[in-house]
């Protein structure tokens, strides 16, 4: 799943590593993460999110390892079941995850020539708040951000 919605990005040179990821790279991308969500649609996985309480390593963006940000990743919803709502219900999960850890700002990181998921952040309240160059990586991040209201 993770393959196919990305596909796409990949068709336009954005080099996602979840685009080609291994299974045991996603293993521990999941282990590594401080909960982490899978929709199904019957017995097909239509959506994941990955919630991190921390940063893990320091080539992570200087952001995610402020105290007050938790982020998310492995993001991604099936392109037969994407605009149904699926994306941001599941950023709905990790939003409340980060209060429930104390956080007061729930983050993230998209391509920066992908517009089209800088809106779909920024229409859930998200801002850009930094650059970040992944090793290896093709293009430029963007890291944006969103405060949270505890409640």
């Amino acid at each position: 799943m993770l393959h196919a919605a990305y596909r796409p990005l990949l068709e336009r040179g954005l080099n996602y590593t979840a685009a080609t990821q291994s299974v045991a790279t996603t293993e521990v991308r999941i282990r590594e993460a401080g909960a982490c969500w899978v929709a199904r649609n019957e017995s097909r996985i239509a959506g994941t999110i990955a919630y991190y309480d921390r940063r893990r390593d320091h080539r992570e963006p200087h952001w995610y390892g402020r105290e007050e940000v938790g982020y998310f990743g492995q993001f991604a919803v099936d392109p037969a079941t994407q605009r149904r709502g699926l994306g941001s219900a599941l950023i709905a999960l990790a939003e409340r995850q980060a209060i429930e850890d104390g956080k007061d700002e729930l983050a993230c990181d998209t391509a920066a020539p992908a517009g089209d998921l800088i809106r779909f952040y920024e229409k859930r309240g998200f801002l850009i708040v930094g650059r970040h160059q992944w090793p290896g990586k093709t293009y430029e991040s963007v890291v944006l951000s969103k405060r949270l209201a505890p409640g």
